[in-house]
């Protein structure tokens, strides 16, 4: 069936222009602190387990929090030999000056993986320009305390010991200087405690009865991510020192065979999520105690592509993904999405990734309308960068979808896929032999990437089938071209739609 050509519904104009960017500042995720002037200052206190290390690893990473110091407790690790390696993480991370101090001692037997806790692969992570620990902890922490100009966010990722001491010394600075607690643990007295709660329960007890408000991190395992191989392969086409100590600390042969066997969750790095982004996670009342909440659900797949970016964004090139212009991060969380775009957020981003989420999601507002077309370009654009291994905006790009409603839409999505927009003059347009068609051209190599017959002629029959229900381009036929291009975003497979040849270019390399 050929179908009738139909003008796209919205024109792009200087008040489109305007529109496309404040839906897009509304749509950006809102990190804690984001109307605030500075960052978010927090302290950190950890007793050093893996997940604890990957937790302070990912904090150093995120712009909007000013980490003021890390005190260690007595857990995974003991208090000295976690502050030992917390100095050299720092250090390694080109972070030295954020001082750590040894917390308490609880005077317990530590649990069966402390030796593989305090071993990792701290011995081949130089220790080059590292502090020595304050050896009073909680001293340390009280002169920040003191010392802060406002009040401060408490992340505790291990036994609340040393907290709980700071409230029984100095209650006020205490509840003046804390603004809240974020503790990745059970509320005490619970039917299913957790091993940090365990750990010291007296401790526990006590901070759950001031007046400090509390966020509760105390999910099931299944809510957080698998860190296991396939995970960790996604740091490995990274360069940095942050990629290349994530892996390092996963080395250990004991450690290695965990990952493999899916042992590892993201649990404490939930809690670092969170600070960047309180949209990850919901929170509801804890029922007789007004200061606490406790996480209820968690966005697994919006949290993952933030991990990965986190720890990724600064090597773009390296992954010929495009660097953000404006913002620091892509928004990912189906929480600030339209209804129907939410209900498949999850779906898309774990099959297609995170690049091509950011290529579809602005192809469609700079479309101004979910279309097949235009999400086929978006993908195309982002399988070309795929292929000839090329960053954005490195592609000259020759599209022979012409200059037609509807073919002509997916213009957009290939100038957003590929970076090669009109304006920089890296892509033509022809109308010669109109077809979902494009070549992509990099260095000696040239790209065709067509759009395979039977899914031309699905989008045809399926937008005729439309037309023909609705009689004409009514409202009615407008929601209905956004259903079926929701389910191709979400269905097509930019490995599979298209038929790739790859070549020479024609009178170079020779």
């Amino acid at each position: 069936m050929t179908v009738p050509v139909t003008p796209c519904p919205f024109r792009f104009t200087l008040q489109a222009v305007v529109g496309l960017g404040a839906i897009l500042f509304c749509l950006w995720v809102q990190p804690l602190g984001a109307h605030d002037a500075q960052p978010t200052r927090i302290i950190v206190d950890t007793d050093m387990a893996l997940d604890d290390v990957r937790a302070l690893i990912l904090l150093t990473a995120i712009d909007e929090i000013d980490l003021a110091c890390v005190v260690t407790s007595d857990g995974a690790c003991t208090p000295q030999s976690g502050a030992a390696n917390a100095a050299r993480l720092l250090a390694y991370l080109d972070r030295p000056e954020i001082p750590v101090g040894v917390g308490l001692t609880l005077g317990e037997p530590g649990p069966p993986w402390r030796p593989m806790s305090e071993s990792l692969g701290w011995a081949d992570v130089t220790a080059a320009g590292a502090q020595e620990p304050a050896a009073d902890g909680l001293a340390l922490v009280t002169d920040v305390l003191t010392r802060s100009d406002g009040r401060m966010v408490y992340v505790c990722l291990g036994p609340l010991s040393n907290l709980a001491a700071l409230m029984r010394t100095h209650p006020q600075l205490v509840e003046d200087g804390l603004a809240e607690i974020y503790y990745q643990g059970s509320v005490p007295d619970t039917t299913a405690g957790s091993w940090n709660t365990a750990r010291d329960s007296a401790a526990a007890v006590g901070v759950f009865r001031g007046d400090v408000p509390i966020r509760v991190f105390d999910l099931e395992d299944s809510a957080y991510t698998v860190f296991d191989a396939a995970f960790l392969e996604q740091f490995t086409p990274c360069s940095s020192a942050t990629c290349g100590l994530l892996r390092r600390l996963h080395e250990h042969p004991r450690v290695r065979g965990l990952v493999d066997a899916g042992h590892f969750r993201c649990w404490d790095e939930a809690v670092a999520l969170c600070l960047a982004d309180q949209a990850l996670c919901s929170f509801v009342p804890l029922p007789g105690r007004d200061h606490v909440v406790t996480a209820s659900s968690w966005q697994q797949t919006a949290a993952r592509a933030m991990y990965v970016n986190l720890l990724t964004e600064d090597t773009p090139v390296k992954q010929n993904e495009p660097a953000t212009v404006v913002f620091a991060r892509f928004p990912s969380d189906p929480g600030l999405l339209r209804d129907d775009v939410r209900a498949c957020a999850d779906a898309i981003i774990e099959r297609h990734g995170l690049d091509e989420w950011r290529a579809v999601v602005l192809t469609n507002e700079f479309h101004r309308h979910l279309g097949a077309y235009s999400i086929l370009g978006a993908k195309m654009g982002v399988r070309a960068r795929e292929i000839l291994n090329a960053p954005s905006d490195e592609l000259r790009v020759i599209s022979h979808a012409g200059n037609t409603p509807p073919l002509s839409c997916m213009n957009d999505g290939l100038q957003v896929g590929t970076g090669a927009s009109l304006g920089r003059g890296m892509i033509t347009v022809t109308d010669a032999v109109a077809a979902a068609e494009a070549v992509f051209i990099a260095e000696q190599r040239r790209l065709t990437l067509r759009v395979r017959p039977e899914i031309v002629a699905d989008i045809e029959d399926s937008l005729g089938r439309l037309l023909q229900t609705t009689g004409s381009l009514t409202p009615e036929y407008w929601d209905g071209v956004r259903d079926l291009a929701l389910t191709y975003w979400r269905d097509w497979d930019r490995g599979t739609i298209f038929v790739e040849t790859l070549e020479q270019e024609a009178g170079r390399g020779r």
